[in-house]
């Protein structure tokens, strides 16, 4: 476990790690992808030991890495950070790490299975700041939005002409109130550059910055959920995750079939544990997405496309297709993971 806070005052971020308890025989399976639209090449770091190559900007690892890890008795517990491969990470988390957060108001260690296999995906902007805690009409705490801008402009419903120019907090400390009233004003739609990050609690351990996206990807049997999908003979299995945090809603396709998973951008989707720092996922794979072959890879975020020409598919592979990057920046782009 990550060590405890002196009198509740150290900086959580600045935290040493404390090596796991008891060793042990037992072994995970780890992959980093890079998908922060401003983070600078990434290590990732297991039980405070490199792991695999450094990864820049939506770039992945080749491949898992095999693991040690050690036991408290009743599972792998596993210290997870993320440091800058020189310099400073930069932006919110200064030169501090990222560190994997089991829960809302603690540094907990993630739990992971022995034979597990793991994606850890970055996101998020290194300077998403602080999340604040705020209230709704009732004076009761509610869910917390973000904002990368500072006003949004709407026309008046009731002439279709003067503007209505509503101020917002950049950051994340605006109020579902606010919320409302953006959708009273946007078609009961939330602009893409205001997105909801949970009911932020009392005593919140997230410092704002990066983010881990974990995604369990196999377990070992005689688990029956999330195992690797077994494709058909001759086909292989894939799955998308838009880690791009302005894109709105994006549509993968390989040789015209849709690719299933996370469509939204992951801090969008609901039942994420905690509701704030580090999630927990399993984004579904789709099974025997068509054959085997070389095809483009073709996301469609609105009007815009971003394409990965001619990638060979192999029988029975497993494949991750992730977005990254951002709209507003003309930045987008594509990456492509073989899982198996």
């Amino acid at each position: 476990m990550v060590a405890a806070l002196i009198g509740g005052c150290e900086d959580l971020q600045k935290v040493t790690p404390v090596p796991n308890t008891t060793s042990s025989n037992l072994t995970a399976n780890f992959l980093a992808i890079n998908a922060s639209p401003d983070a600078p090449s990434l290590d990732l770091y297991v039980n405070n030991v490199m792991t695999g190559a450094s990864v820049t900007t939506g770039q992945a690892q080749a491949g898992y890495t095999s693991v040690s890890v050690t036991t408290n008795g009743v599972g792998a517990n596993t210290n997870i950070r993320a440091k800058a491969s020189t310099g400073s990470i930069g932006g919110i988390l200064g030169s501090n790490d990222l560190i994997f957060r089991a829960g809302n108001n603690n540094t907990n260690n993630f739990v992971a299975a022995a034979g597990g296999s793991y994606t850890l995906v970055v996101v998020d902007s290194i300077n998403r700041p602080v999340p604040v805690r705020t209230l709704n009409s009732s004076n009761f705490g509610d869910v917390t939005y973000y904002s990368s801008q500072s006003s949004f402009t709407a026309k008046q419903k009731s002439d279709g002409v003067t503007d209505t120019v509503i101020q917002l907090s950049v950051g994340s400390n605006n109020s579902v109130t606010t919320a409302n009233l953006l959708k009273k004003y946007n078609n009961n739609l939330l602009p893409p550059f205001f997105l909801p990050i949970g009911i932020v609690p009392l005593g919140s351990s997230d410092v704002g910055g990066a983010r881990f996206l974990l995604i369990t990807d196999n377990l070992p049997l005689p688990a029956t959920s999330p195992v690797f999908p077994v494709p058909a003979a001759g086909k292989f299995a894939a799955r998308f995750i838009n880690a791009s945090p302005d894109a709105g809603s994006a549509t993968c396709k390989i040789n015209s079939a849709t690719v299933g998973g996370a469509t939204t951008f992951p801090m969008l989707q609901a039942n994420f544990n905690p509701s704030v720092g580090s999630r927990s996922t399993t984004v579904g794979f789709t099974n025997s997405v068509t054959a085997i072959g070389t095809y483009d890879v073709v996301v469609t975020v609105g009007s815009a496309t971003v394409k990965l020409t001619a990638q060979t598919f192999a029988d029975g592979g497993i494949y991750t297709i992730v977005l990254s990057g951002r709209v507003a920046k003309n930045s987008l782009t594509l990456t492509l993971v073989q899982n198996k």
